[in-house]
């Protein structure tokens, strides 16, 4: 699946998933990062990850509906 700049996304699965995402130009590396690095209180917090994602030029447009650090993004 091929995302252009600014189009507004969201991948999810009942089952999981495994995927390979490449980006470009590089730089959301980081912000899955700065994720990883987040303990599961942290990721819970939906403003704390609405922040980190904002300082990697993601903007999430939409949050889950349980309140989770998780949604829609715009990247």
């Amino acid at each position: 699946m091929h995302i252009l700049p600014g189009v507004p996304h969201q991948v999810t699965s009942k089952e999981g998933v495994r995927m390979l995402m490449i980006y470009s130009p590089a730089g959301t590396e980081g912000m899955f990062a700065d994720m990883h690095a987040l303990t599961q209180d942290q990721l819970m917090n939906a403003e704390l990850t609405r922040q980190l994602a904002l300082k990697h030029d993601t903007v999430m447009i939409e949050q889950s509906k349980d309140g989770r650090g998780k949604g829609m993004i715009l990247g």
